[in-house]
């Protein structure tokens, strides 16, 4: 070295960009930043849009939808099913797993019904159900009503009822009421023997149910409650087998789907990691001959990666596991540049030393960091945070590496003896003899993109993003989804109403006229319980307490001739005036929405939302209504009611989404044909810049002609290949040798080897984007080797 290394502006660009990164990083984390892998499946997909004034509200709901599970004990005698079922309860609330769950349920005991009971008796009178209330609005309905009454009395003892304070049975009529409806989130469901069990096809199921903690979702917590389950029943299964029983354990619930696809994207990233590395190792060793390349690549990979990481942290405060599976792209991207540097540096004679190559690869190596940089830089612009993501760890990781080789690289030893490479003579007379073909290239593009034109006005460029493409129930655990939804009947659409209002009361006023809409609308007046689940079930508004309470005072005339008819005719009056007495003392004794008892509030939990900023919310959700459009009709109704079809307004995002970034790819292109304008002649732009408009052709085509709608991730996977198609083109335009046409095509294998894996993922966001860049960039290659400069 000529100079001190203290004097190299390159080596200390890279120094200081590097040691600034792994301090902003650290300083962020001294300060008590608490950084975390994000694993779940749905925290990918964009929020939607017709919900941003309750979006604090709807990211309460999703926590605790997403948090939710269901396990059902199946067996062909209910004995042995709550046995068993007891014996997981047990499991899962030892004191090893207990820290897993925010609560966990399988009993229903005697104190939770005498609660649930003495609750009911001293709010009798403001409880009645929309059924008592439609009876009690004539003289008709209220002599049946006190008939029903009577029946109920004679059909025998009740229990839970003082029939000297209560001799309408009004407690037990509201008790069982409750009872029906905090199972009505599962139709069949009914309360046997202490627990929650149904009986369906000859089997016994009985159903333990809970919440996980939100640390405790994402898989790569080490208190993973999925994966705690999945050890109890285990070892239930294996007692299970030892006893040559028969029952069956099914789960159902978003924490088992964002378990199996996140750990499968796990396995898959450690694979197509180890897999990249090996292949690429052996590639650049079985070129160089010498391990210095190999060991040196590997590193600056490493250390890309590394910065990379520490990046996305220090800015995000987390990653999302598929940042890290876009994210191994960086091996083939990231070793372009060493892959160019060490073939000068092992073959080229008339290069002396580590500047010179430096020299030599400056101009190409920086306009392309710019072209990748651009295509990075563009998913910044998306209201979308995993492409956001994306876009800060592959732009890092890719800075990391241009300064690794323009800044650490030059200060290497050079090998005492270069040596020819020859591959580098056999790609020289390849590159030859293809150019000659080059008329030819042209005409075949032409045809390629006529007919693919033609296809697509044919049959028309779809961009459709449908999230059963993205992810599909498969195996045990599809089984158990089916028979679990099959036994519980619960019939959730997907949709929900959310409801605003300045105080508690008013939301449930409104929930309440939102309900009464449907029952019009959908005929669900005999059948309300099945039609959707609501707050206002169990808790009414102080509104329709106040009816309740009116529509009773038609019934103590009739209090008189009840007292005789229970054996009290010697007290009959004395009882009926002390009856009328109480009944007007509790005129004002409304129920409160922190009033009702622990077991009611959890049949609520998921649906009361509660005070978000300077409003309340609640949640009401359909079960068997599927007309998305009748139900969007009635939020119309009231600025307040906000109607989600999740997946609907999902579909729709993603849609604008990848609309959005095909018009950034177009604006990518201007600014980078700009770009180039000031360092090449005009023939020479149009030259780079037909090797990612063809690229981008072919990859469209492709999707289009095997009838695959052209999705947000494919639409991705093109904006990358358009950076490193723009690469090849400028590293020939740049150098025509041997040397750089085996640059060019190292770091196409390379870049294959990384991206083409991903086509091989179960998870078929990952598989399209990899099949995209794949098609890409074998158009890319092909395309600089027939148009490369002279």
């Amino acid at each position: 070295m000529n100079r001190s290394i203290l004097e190299n502006k390159f080596f200390l660009s890279w120094a200081l960009v590097h040691l600034a990164v792994f301090i902003f990083f650290l300083t962020t984390l001294l300060c008590g930043t608490r950084f975390k892998i994000n694993a779940g499946l749905f925290d990918i997909l964009p929020e939607s849009s017709s919900s941003r004034e309750a979006k604090d509200a709807e990211n309460v709901l999703s926590s605790k939808t997403g948090r939710a599970f269901v396990i059902l004990v199946k067996d062909k005698e209910f004995s042995v099913a709550k046995e068993n079922a007891e014996k997981l309860y047990t499991l899962l609330t030892d004191e090893k797993n207990k820290d897993s769950f925010d609560n966990i349920n399988l009993y229903v005991d005697d104190n939770v019904l005498d609660e649930i009971s003495s609750f009911y008796f001293k709010h009798r009178y403001h409880l009645l159900g929309d059924e008592e209330l439609e009876l009690l609005s004539d003289d008709e309905g209220v002599e049946q009503f006190v008939e029903e009454a009577r029946a109920e009395l004679f059909m025998g003892p009740v229990s839970s009822v003082n029939v000297e304070e209560d001799p309408f049975v009004l407690s037990e009529l509201e008790v069982q009421n409750v009872l029906s409806k905090i199972v009505s989130a599962a139709n069949s469901m009914h309360i046997l023997g202490g627990v929650i069990a149904a009986r369906y096809y000859d089997n016994d199921y009985v159903m333990i149910r809970g919440y996980l903690k939100p640390e405790s979702v994402a898989i790569t917590n080490k208190k993973s409650g999925v994966k705690k389950i999945k050890e109890c029943i285990s070892e239930l299964k294996k007692d299970i087998k030892e006893n040559s029983g028969e029952t069956e354990i099914l789960v159902s619930g978003i924490p088992f789907h964002s378990y199996e696809s996140s750990s499968s994207a796990q396995r898959e990233i450690s694979i197509i990691a180890v897999i990249s590395i090996v292949l690429i190792g052996l590639l650049c060793f079985y070129i160089f001959k010498n391990a210095v390349p190999v060991v040196y690549s590997v590193g600056a990979i490493c250390l890309s990666s590394l910065c990379a990481l520490c990046t996305v942290l220090a800015v995000f405060k987390e990653i999302h596991i598929l940042t890290f599976v876009f994210g191994t792209t960086l091996i083939g991207t990231c070793l372009d540049y060493s892959i160019h540097y060490f073939i000068r540096w092992r073959a080229n004679k008339n290069l002396t030393d580590g500047e010179e190559i430096r020299k030599h690869l400056l101009k190409g190596l920086t306009l392309s960091l710019v072209s990748t940089l651009i295509s990075y830089i563009l998913l910044l612009f998306t209201p979308f945070k995993l492409l956001k993501q994306i876009s800060v760890f592959c732009a890092s990781g890719i800075l990391s590496s241009y300064l690794t080789v323009i800044g650490f690289y030059p200060l290497l030893k050079m090998p005492s003896e270069k040596k020819e490479i020859k591959l580098a003579g056999i790609f020289e007379n390849f590159s030859r003899k293809i150019k000659k073909r080059s008329s030819f290239f042209l005409k075949l593009v032409l045809i390629i993109c006529l007919v693919f034109t033609y296809d697509i006005r044919k049959n028309k460029l779809k961009i459709d993003n449908s999230l059963k493409t993205m992810y599909s129930m498969e195996g045990e655990l599809l089984l158990n989804e089916n028979e679990v939804n099959a036994v519980l009947d619960s019939g959730v659409t997907g949709a929900y109403f959310i409801i605003r209002g300045r105080t508690g009361e008013e939301v449930l006023e409104k929930e309440e006229r939102l309900c009464k809409k449907m029952d019009e609308i959908f005929n669900l007046k005999n059948d309300r319980f099945s039609g959707y689940n609501c707050v206002t079930k169990f808790i009414p508004s102080k509104e329709k307490q106040k009816k309740s309470y009116e529509a009773l005072e038609k019934i103590m005339p009739y209090a008189k001739e009840q007292y005789e008819l229970i054996g009290l005719e010697a007290e009959s009056k004395k009882k009926a005036e002390y009856l009328l007495e109480n009944y007007r003392a509790a005129k004002d004794d409304y129920v409160e929405l922190d009033d009702v008892p622990g077991f009611v509030q959890d049949a609520v939990s998921n649906l009361w939302l509660g005070k978000q900023g300077d409003y309340f919310y609640s949640c009401v959700m359909p079960l068997h209504i599927y007309d998305d459009k009748a139900l969007a009709k009635i939020a119309e109704e009231d600025e307040d009611f906000y109607f989600i079809s999740k997946r609907n307004e999902i579909e729709t995002e993603l849609n604008k989404l990848t609309k959005t970034i095909l018009v950034l790819l177009c604006a990518a292109f201007v600014v980078m044909a700009v770009v180039l304008k000031f360092f090449y002649k005009i023939k020479d732009v149009f030259r780079i810049m037909a090797i990612p408009l063809v690229t981008a052709a072919s990859c469209i085509g492709f999707t289009t002609w095997f009838g695959v709608p052209l999705g947000f991730f494919s639409i991705t996977g093109i904006v990358l290949v358009f950076g490193l198609s723009v690469d090849y083109i400028i590293y020939s335009v740049e150098n025509s040798s041997g040397e750089n046409s085996l640059a060019v095509a190292v770091s196409f294998v390379t870049s294959l080897l990384s991206f083409g894996l991903l086509a091989f993922s179960s998870f078929m966001p990952v598989f399209t984007f990899g099949m995209t860049v794949a098609i890409g960039l074998l158009t890319a290659v092909l395309g600089t080797f027939f148009l490369k400069s002279e």
